[in-house]
Formats: C-alpha cells, structure tokens, sequence
C-alpha cells in the first residue's frame, strides 16, 4: 500500500511538473503564441487520459493499486532521457 501511494505521488509530480515545463518552455525556447502552448498542454492531457485508459483494460476495470508502483517506474525509466535539458 505505501509503494502505491508513493507511486500516486510521484504520477501527479511529475504531471505538474511538466505542465509547468511546457508552459514555460514553450514560451521561452519554442517561441510559439499561447494557442500553440495550449496545444502542447492538450497533448500532455491527451497522453495521460490514453494511459489511464490502457491501465484500466489491464486492470479488468477495477482499481488495481497493484499496477501503481509498475507505473511509476516505467515512467521513471522512460522520463531518464529527458535529464538531458536546454539550458535557458
């Protein structure tokens, strides 16, 4: 159950956190308008809800917390590439 929470945890982190790198890099390093950013933003949404929708059919549609902490750690290996950052 703590691994679960953790991995819930860590899930919303890292959706803010790269909510708040879209906004921000979009604007600064893309140099696109708002509307474009708000796609970019949508995008994001877009990935999130597909995955939540792939965990519920492995799931069986039921609420699978043992699924959380595998989650977690698949995002946590695909996100390690992206250590690599512009520097503004």
């Amino acid at each position: 159950m703590a691994l679960a929470v953790l991995g819930i945890s860590w899930f919303w982190f890292v959706g803010a956190l790269f909510q708040m790198a879209l906004l921000l890099a979009g604007r600064e390093v893309l140099h696109v308008s708002e509307a474009h950013v708000g796609y970019l933003v949508t995008a994001l949404g877009c990935r999130n809800r597909r995955g939540s929708v792939v965990a519920g059919a492995i799931s069986g549609d039921h609420i699978e917390l043992g699924l959380v902490p595998a989650g977690s750690a698949l995002m946590g290996f695909f996100l390690y590439p992206a250590r690599h950052h512009h520097q503004l």
